[in-house]
């Protein structure tokens, strides 16, 4: 029982691990695309008044990246489209990490390992 529950808790906290990184990877693709390429929309979507870029607090280019107002740019759109993607998977991989730990008790309880 407890191999299976730490089977199960690693191979879905390393998809957790996994989707981060690669959210934070294609942020921070995104983030410096735009500032390159695209300055004044950048400078009006990504900095904060008087807080510093959008990087120091990425919720901002997460904001911008479930933002629909779209320029006209493949990148910009495949761009968003994975931060999308791996945002919406890191949330579901939390989720189900949280119900297989509150599984796990459950059943360890009803077994009486639970002391």
């Amino acid at each position: 029982m407890i191999d299976f529950a730490l089977i199960g808790f690693l191979v879905l906290g390393l998809n957790f691990g996994i989707g981060g990184v690669l959210n934070v990877y294609y942020n921070g693709k995104l983030f410096f695309y735009m500032k390159k390429n695209y300055y004044k929309i950048w400078k009006e979507q990504m900095l904060f008044p008087n807080a510093g870029i959008g990087m120091a607090n990425p919720f901002k280019t997460l904001i911008y990246s479930f933002n629909n107002s779209n320029i006209k740019d493949k990148t910009i759109f495949k761009l968003k489209k994975r931060i999308k993607f791996w945002t919406i998977y890191t949330i579901i991989s939390f989720i189900l990490m949280l119900i297989w730990m509150i599984l796990m008790v459950i059943i360890a309880a009803f077994q009486g390992r639970l002391v």
